[in-house]
């Protein structure tokens, strides 16, 4: 036997009676698409069905915004939306919604609460399996600290979660800050992200062997625990901890084997956090570190993979003090560990390629004084300390015979110039960014414009 979070279905086979609109088991929504709330709220489209409601998205026409609106079961005993509206309150993190609004509406309980939309975190990797890869370390990472940092408010409070796996939180949410992630954790969505899984079921092995009960505070605080570990592993490996051919398979596998050596399956991944995911999953619920503890330990690990992260050293060639300008701004704003230096002639420039070992020299044809644009990267090409540097060439024409030999005598990239000059100069930057090293040879030659 193992332990289901939901307690056993409800079945009534041969039933003949027509549950009224607004209850649970009735086929007819609990309000009609269209109709309006509180003179409010316009319903717009069912999301989905919940033990204690029925969410809709709806349209706030007040402030002019899309919001989810929770309406209560007409069932005698149905939970009060109340309580699940205060939980999602009380917790100061992005991982719960906001609560827009509390009211009555024919006598039945709804809420209005921030709507989200996103991916749930197992399609994301689903989506990587099926493409053959995993998911990058800095992302594993980021997600289950933006995870641990929601249980941890969750616990702060005295809320305990149930379940958090690939399948009850959602990734990329709206309502992020633009180009940053949010995790929302399915037990403060009101119900709009599955709070349980497929499975319905318990993995922490305490739980499973009946050591400890659901019943006690303190269990739940160590089962949620226990469910970060699973959800890290599930992250950098795109399964699960334990995945057995059956049920009870998986149940002995989380009762009875060692964790996943999660270092040893993703060496790119830092160590520390392999050792952090198997203490989450140790068998013994005492020995798991709190959810404070974790997400402080994950912004460790994060901003220390970070700081090691390849500094992109750029120096611009180029005599004219406006043109430097600009695109010593273009590279400084397109990565936030770009370093970039100017030199008014070719004499300066080697002077700083054989002092600083640039990764990117950006070469204005245009430049005039001790060597000209070939000349320059005539030099840079024969140059030991410039070996594994990305030399590009900015031209007002890059089909010209001139440009031509540029590449031909060194030059790696031939940009124009014109609009879209930062956008080629920065995605270079983010590519040398994204790279270990660069080796003495670039490959092709690409032109850009």
């Amino acid at each position: 036997m193992h332990l289901s979070w939901r307690g056993k279905e409800k079945s009534s086979p041969g039933k003949t009676f027509q549950a009224p609109p607004g209850f649970r088991d009735s086929e007819t929504p609990a309000v009609n698409l269209g109709e309006v709330i509180a003179s409010a709220y316009s319903i717009r489209t069912p999301v989905a069905r919940g033990d204690n409601g029925m969410i809709f998205e709806a349209w706030d026409m007040l402030v002019e915004r899309t919001v989810a609106l929770k309406i209560a079961w007409r069932d005698p005993g149905v939970q009060p939306l109340l309580l699940e509206a205060r939980r999602c309150a009380a917790i100061s993190d992005p991982a719960a919604v906001a609560i827009h609004a509390i009211g009555n509406h024919r006598g039945v309980e709804y809420v209005v609460a921030e709507r989200t939309t996103g991916h749930m975190a197992s399609e994301v990797i689903g989506a990587y399996a099926a493409s053959g890869a995993v998911m990058p370390p800095d992302d594993v990472i980021d997600v289950l600290h933006r995870a641990a940092r929601g249980v941890a408010a969750a616990h702060a409070v005295g809320v305990t979660l149930g379940e958090v796996s690939a399948e009850t939180i959602a990734v990329g949410a709206v309502g992020a800050v633009p180009g940053e992630r949010r995790v929302i954790l399915g037990s403060l969505s009101m119900a709009q992200i599955p709070s349980v899984g497929a499975a319905q079921t318990c993995w922490a092995p305490e739980i499973i062997t009946r050591d400890r009960s659901l019943a006690e505070p303190a269990a739940r605080v160590a089962v949620d625990l226990y469910g970060l570990g699973c959800l890290a592993v599930e992250l950098a490996t795109s399964r699960p901890p334990y995945v057995g051919d059956s049920v009870k398979a998986t149940l002995f596998g989380h009762v009875h084997h060692r964790p996943p050596p999660l270092a040893e399956l993703r060496a790119d991944l830092p160590v520390e956090l392999g050792d952090l995911v198997g203490e989450l999953l140790d068998k013994r619920p005492d020995a798991r570190p709190a959810a404070a503890a974790v997400a402080s330990q994950l912004q460790a690990i994060s901003e220390r993979a970070a700081a090691t992260r390849r500094i992109v050293r750029a120096l611009i060639v180029d005599d004219d003090g406006d043109r430097v300008r600009t695109m010593w701004s273009v590279l400084r704003r397109a990565h936030a560990r770009a370093t970039v230096d100017a030199a008014r002639d070719g004499q300066e420039a080697v002077a700083k390629l054989r002092r600083d070992h640039p990764d990117l020299v950006v070469i204005d044809t245009r430049l005039a004084g001790s060597m000209n644009a070939l000349e320059l990267c005539m030099y840079v090409s024969g140059l030991e300390e410039a070996r594994g540097a990305l030399v590009v060439a900015i031209a007002d024409d890059v089909d010209s015979a001139d440009s031509t030999v540029l590449t031909r005598m060194g030059a790696h990239h031939l940009i124009a110039r014109d609009h879209a000059l930062p956008a080629a100069l920065a995605e270079l930057v983010h590519r040398i960014a994204a790279a270990p090293r660069f080796s003495g040879s670039h490959g092709r030659i690409t032109i850009s414009g």
